[in-house]
């Protein structure tokens, strides 16, 4: 059974072995708190978990490996709060923890023009590895060129994935014998059913006098997101899970990728992690302190994390913060505590207030899900026969909302499939948006189910989708939506189109 779980959120630890990095009010951070929840008697927020955003170290710093062990003596320091295993603490890279340029390559002509040329190959080598004809020439290329990028990252988050029965760690297939495995992966806890996507969306980070900021990517790897999701999509023991995404960047400044209209029905990255997060942790910004979150698409609460620390000048200051979070999914709630370094060197603490979090699909049996509606209709339980309520059940079922536009077609006629296939076929029909169209009957009889299957098989047929024009058709599932047999509605055949 799940139980409520509190997360301690940091991000922008800027840790450095220069003079002024400034770890004092980090390092004070856990005494802080575990007075607050002394004083209040709220023990409900000691951590089970410890997330950091993205820059643990500063790339300024003069030896990396130094300042990663610094900040592995400050996060004992966390984990000691609620004794915690070391498999509790999940990170994700920033563009900080990406070795990077030197300020003496960029000031010399040569080796900035040589640094330009390689930047042109790793971008043209991600474009192939996110394309559908990759090869192992182009996987094998994309681990030389990152790996020694994020060695110093993945030997330090190396130390908190040790093998233990508490928790699994998924990791995409072409990694398995790199340290790239520790940049981007799935971490599954299932006494408290709780998954964390964390995603590495600095592959094409570089320096701005390489290539301009503005016109850099930033992408977490269509490939990578896609095959992590599809294991919480294929496990049925996932489904009840609640979803934390981790990630440096914001979902705004996610790349968009131009989606790809072909047999295999490819996704963008922002889509999937939308359709599947629950939660989702970005930093990089440096606000002042972890604001109330953004409701994404109906139904994702985004947490902008604070700054835990930065490079500083001598006498300048900078405002500290740091969060944490109590999710109760027997109530469907998520509660926020915001802490902030005051101008007398002390840690405040506030409950900064309550959000929703959405509640799970109902299903009657997972092993029949399938996305794409390709072998058995997917069951879908409701309350009534609704409108509103087979729509939300729907929703809540492909965990997406506004992604892509859900269009709901009811066949349970042979007048009405012949209607749907007539008006798709017709140039008046146009899809504007990435649309998933759900083909679906309430309470099926034998041949209800034949009328399903007969318009969803002629709706994914090549040569009406190309006579149709309909490229932004990108998913049909076909729905058999079960509601009580007492249900006065369902008499109404015509109450949904």
């Amino acid at each position: 059974m799940k139980r409520p779980i509190t997360i301690l959120n940091l991000s922008d630890l800027h840790i450095a072995d220069e003079k002024f990095s400034p770890t004092k009010s980090l390092e004070e951070l856990p005494s802080a708190l575990v007075n607050w929840i002394k004083n209040k008697g709220q023990t409900k927020w000691i951590p089970d978990y410890i997330t950091i955003a993205g820059d643990i170290i500063d790339n300024r710093t003069k030896n990396p490996n130094a300042s990663y062990k610094k900040a592995s003596d400050i996060l004992d320091m966390f984990l000691g709060l609620g004794s915690l295993d070391k498999s509790r603490l999940i990170a994700a890279p920033g563009n900080h923890d990406k070795k990077n340029i030197s300020n003496a390559e960029l000031k010399n002509p040569l080796k900035r023009c040589c640094n330009r040329k390689r930047y042109g190959r790793i971008k043209k080598n991600f474009d192939e590895f996110n394309g559908i004809n990759k090869t192992k020439k182009t996987t094998l290329k994309f681990v030389e060129i990152h790996e020694s990028d994020f060695q110093s990252f993945s030997t330090f988050y190396q130390r908190y994935n040790t093998k233990s029965k508490d928790y699994e760690y998924i990791f995409y297939d072409d990694f398995n014998n790199c340290s790239l495995k520790y940049v981007s992966g799935l971490k599954v806890f299932p006494n408290h059913k709780v998954c964390f996507l964390c995603l590495n969306t600095e592959w094409l980070y570089t320096r701005d006098k390489i290539e301009k900021e503005s016109k850099q990517e930033h992408h977490p790897c269509t490939p990578i997101v896609k095959f992590l999701t599809n294991k919480l999509l294929s496990n049925s023991d996932y489904a009840d899970y609640t979803i934390v995404t981790l990630m440096h960047r914001k979902p705004d400044d996610l790349s968009w990728e131009v989606k790809n209209h072909t047999d295999d029905r490819k996704y963008d990255a922002l889509s999937l992690i939308e359709q599947y997060s629950d939660i989702i942790f970005s930093g990089h910004n440096h606000p002042i302190k972890t604001s109330e979150p953004d409701f994404l698409k109906n139904r994702i609460q985004h947490f902008k994390l604070g700054v835990q620390g930065c490079i500083t000048h001598e006498n300048e200051r900078f405002i500290y913060s740091a969060s944490a979070i109590h999710v109760n999914p027997i109530n469907m709630t998520i509660e926020l505590l915001t802490g902030r370094y005051n101008k007398y060197d002390k840690w405040d603490f506030e409950i900064s207030g309550t959000f929703p979090l959405r509640n799970k699909y109902a299903y009657e049996d997972h092993k029949k899900i399938d996305p794409q509606g390709q072998n058995s209709p997917i069951h879908l339980k409701t309350s009534s026969s609704r409108h509103e309520h087979i729509k939300r059940a729907i929703q809540l079922h492909f965990r997406e909302n506004n992604g892509f536009r859900l269009n709901y077609i009811r066949i349970n006629t042979e007048e009405k499939k012949n209607k749907v296939v007539a008006a798709f076929s017709s140039d008046e029909y146009k899809l504007k948006k990435p649309t998933h169209l759900v083909l679906y009957s309430i309470n099926a009889d034998n041949s209800e189910l034949k009328l399903l299957n007969e318009a969803y098989k002629i709706l994914n047929e090549r040569e009406y989708i190309q006579k149709a024009k309909l490229q932004n058709l990108l998913v049909i599932s076909k729905i058999i939506v079960v509601v009580p047999q007492n249900d006065n509605l369902i008499k109404n055949k015509n109450f949904i189109s």
